[in-house]
């Protein structure tokens, strides 16, 4: 009776170890905001047409990434958008500057489009520059070097 009982609370106090143990490891992190647009590129000079809808999500733990799907024709070449961007990012000021560093693609099985395609997102680090302006509680504006990229929500 005494091994049953110590066996019971043997396994009990294992179990909450485990589960406050996991609980610690797996901090959950909170979407900030989220930015979508779609985009339409015609490049005469190289012969090729994007189309492609992507979705920007930023975390609070200075992480996010860019999911897009479309199409792509480089040449009459048919290619299918389907990855996404994974990268992080970083305040460089007080005023709202930041670095965003792209460090990982993932492309999914549909994804056909070549490699070089994209320049140097998929083939090495990448780091641009943006700047967050809150617009309103839950509006944002990013932009690039002196243009807007796209507005943001955290609704």
């Amino acid at each position: 009776m005494k091994k049953n009982i110590l066996l019971i609370v043997t396994i009990i106090l294992t179990l909450a170890i485990s589960i406050y143990s996991h609980a610690k490891k797996t901090k959950s992190r909170e979407l900030l905001f989220t930015c979508n647009y779609s985009m339409q590129l015609h490049l005469r000079s190289v012969n090729t047409n994007i189309s492609q809808k992507v979705n920007v999500f930023f975390y609070d733990d200075n992480s996010g990434f860019q999911s897009a799907f479309g199409k792509m024709e480089i040449e009459g070449k048919k290619h299918t958008i389907d990855n996404d961007n994974f990268f992080i990012y970083n305040e460089t000021d007080k005023n709202g500057t930041y670095t965003v560093e792209y460090n990982k693609t993932v492309k999914r099985y549909d994804d056909n489009t070549p490699d070089n395609s994209w320049g140097d997102l998929r083939n090495r680090t990448s780091v641009y520059y943006m700047t967050f302006h809150k617009l309103d509680d839950d509006v944002f504006l990013i932009r690039g070097r002196g243009f807007p990229m796209f507005l943001c929500t955290n609704s």
